[in-house]
């Protein structure tokens, strides 16, 4: 399927040109539904966490549901209903977890510690997108009406994702920061989404705000560090794949003309 997506954002490269393109930068910020299984599953089995830290022992709930994400893109408008560009992205997802425990040892009074312990996942995408525009093919933009200005695009992209999965526990008091995970995976990714936006200055530099709304398939391999290995956790090393797959919405600005 992944795959099937990447071909759908390059075939277009492939057209031929009708006039001299032009070039326009797009931002977006989204937020995004993950879904994580093998990661959550690793997070919830006391096998690799220390129980005792949090609340005395009462297991933690906290896993990876929801992330969000920055994107960059520099499109070329090469037919009057087609942009084809590069873009890139960046996506987080964060799981915190605070460290509350108490440390006796008769007759001494009990000593509190107290701290927090994150897992971050993240995920650098570079690739290849297309956009064709409803609304050029529809000529709208010939329509004195609301429709005039309305921009409806249908967005596909693919690319290379560079995944990341990393931990640190810190406790309040103490200069010690501790981490036991720093693994990686490089995969292929893609995603397609339906772009309404607003061209409300037709003049200007900055031209169209909108709202962006799709589904992003990208599924890692098992994640290793640099030397090849699996994350190295008591009792044995676990083998972790992360999922970002899941639909996402934001907003999105376009400079240029």
């Amino acid at each position: 399927m992944k795959y099937t997506i990447v071909i759908l954002a390059l075939l277009p490269i492939c057209v031929a040109a009708q006039d001299m393109p032009k070039i326009s930068f797009e931002f977006g910020v989204q937020k995004h539904q993950f879904a994580m299984g093998d990661f959550n599953e690793y997070a919830l089995d006391s096998n690799y966490y220390e129980p005792i830290l949090y609340n005395n022992g009462e297991p933690p709930t906290q896993t990876i549901k929801y992330g969000y994400s920055f994107s960059e893109n520099v499109n070329y408008r090469i037919l009057r209903f087609l942009d084809v560009g590069i873009y890139g992205m960046y996506q987080y997802g964060k799981m915190v977890r605070r460290i509350n425990y108490a440390f006796q040892i008769p007759p001494d009074d009990p000593y509190f510690y107290y701290g927090k312990y994150t897992m971050t996942t993240s995920c650098w995408t570079v690739g290849l997108s297309s956009t064709f525009y409803l609304n050029q093919i529809l000529r709208w933009s010939e329509k004195q009406s609301l429709l005039k200005n309305t921009v409806v695009g249908l967005e596909f992209a693919g690319g290379i994702a560079f995944s990341k999965l990393k931990d640190k526990q810190y406790f309040v008091g103490s200069i010690y920061t501790g981490s036991r995970i720093n693994i990686h995976a490089t995969d292929v990714t893609g995603h397609i989404a339906l772009k309404l936006g607003y061209r409300y200055l037709k003049n200007s530099f900055f031209s169209e705000i909108g709202i962006k709304g799709g589904y992003q398939l990208l599924k890692t391999g098992t994640l290793k560090n640099d030397k090849g290995y699996v994350a190295n956790s008591y009792p044995e090393p676990r083998s972790i794949r992360l999922d970002f797959s899941g639909f996402f919405a934001g907003i999105y600005l376009n400079f240029g003309k």
